[in-house]
């Protein structure tokens, strides 16, 4: 039969799966590209196919369903789609208990078309791999970056009316109440922020007379103080942990800082010189995507192991001030702006056997964001 010899057929559309039997089923399951076929899509298909024959196929069914990642649906779905078929009430309530211990991403809008008000944060749906509005928060600034510690959003830094901000807020997901915590020691537009060891780190940005800065500046939650580190060797567009090091990125420059020793060292350059990349460490590696100078869909890879650089495959769309995320085992670009000043929703998945980039479902909003991964039960109270 086609559809098990290419595990790639249209699972929603092949009349093909109603002879399958719950092996096959279970091998498909297994083997089905999840780059192309998403688990709602399997889901949607075993259920057409245990109606066609409902009466021989019920026993077989709760086999066949619980071959699926069944803690990547949402629990609303989990609740009203999956409990209620034949034998699955107890694969519902194992998906939802473990839903209740893993991770969510959710991305917050930083920058878009209203950049002084209200912004947009959207939650990832795993089983549909397709993003969706979570709430909306009113921030009045762009250009800011987040963290997320201890249950918090933490919003740091940006540019509102009075021009580049040292302020600091957090959005307590789970209270949902807002608390204003110390400023930064320097003004920062265009800041880089990443959290290491419970440390919020606050990288370069440009001050309010403009200038780039070297500077570093770390939060300590516990005592909720700001203190110098080290200073960059220079002005970093982009930042990401990796291994336990941070890894900051300027125009063609890549420096590595080891907070036990409080001293960044040089790593070997990019093969390109890039303005406002994206960045995210990704199953061992870094990747660097999209803000080339001369062409903003270009990718290159570092491998930390080698100090070295692999260019991949370009996006589809040439953009900056993109996202990248490693969600579940893969490797996304959302957002963005495509020059001159036009936001773009455009989603893209990075297959990395065929070395290119599949096309997604856009976002529902545009604009630049930041990803982070959430405890599943805090995202779900946000909707």
């Amino acid at each position: 039969m086609s559809a098990l010899n290419t595990v790639s057929f249209q699972v929603n559309k092949d009349n093909e799966i109603f002879g399958l039997n719950a092996s096959q089923w279970k091998v498909i399951i297994a083997k089905v590209d999840a780059n192309k076929v998403t688990q709602e899509d399997l889901f949607s298909a075993i259920v057409r196919w245990y109606k066609y024959n409902a009466g021989v196929r019920q026993q077989n069914l709760p086999d066949v369903i619980g071959s699926l990642r069944l803690d990547e649906f949402e629990t609303e779905f989990i609740e009203k789609q999956i409990k209620p078929l034949p034998g699955c009430e107890r694969l519902a309530i194992e998906a939802i208990k473990k839903r209740g211990d893993s991770i969510s991403w959710l991305a917050v809008q930083n920058f878009g078309e209203d950049w002084l008000g209200v912004k947009d944060i959207l939650r990832f749906n795993q089983a549909k791999e397709i993003w969706e509005k979570a709430t909306r928060l009113e921030i009045k600034r762009y250009g800011f970056d987040t963290a997320f510690i201890e249950n918090c959003f933490v919003f740091i830094g940006g540019r509102s009316i009075n021009g580049p901000s040292k302020d600091v807020v957090s959005y307590n997901l789970l209270t949902k109440e807002w608390t204003t915590l110390s400023s930064m020691q320097e003004h920062r537009s265009s800041v880089c922020v990443v959290v290491l060891n419970k440390y919020i780190y606050a990288i370069s940005g440009k001050n309010k007379r403009g200038d780039a800065l070297t500077s570093v500046e770390r939060f300590d939650w516990s005592t909720g103080r700001w203190q110098y580190v080290a200073n960059m060797p220079r002005f970093a567009e982009a930042a990401t942990v990796l291994n336990g090091d941070i890894y900051a990125f300027g125009d063609i420059d890549v420096a590595r800082y080891n907070s036990a020793t409080n001293r960044w060292e040089q790593r070997r350059s990019m093969l390109d010189r890039r303005y406002s990349p994206a960045v995210t460490a990704h199953e061992g590696f870094i990747y660097v995507i999209g803000g080339r100078h001369s062409d903003h869909r270009t990718a290159e890879r570092y491998n930390p192991q080698r100090n070295e650089w692999t260019r991949i495959a370009s996006l589809n769309v040439s953009r900056r001030y993109i996202c990248a995320a490693s969600i579940g085992g893969q490797l996304w670009a959302f957002g963005g702006v495509i020059d001159p000043a036009k936001w773009t929703d455009d989603v893209e998945l990075y297959d990395a056997a065929a070395d290119k980039w599949l096309i997604k479902k856009n976002l529902p909003v545009t604009g630049k964001f930041s990803c982070h991964a959430v405890p599943t039960k805090f995202v779900e109270k946000l909707y």
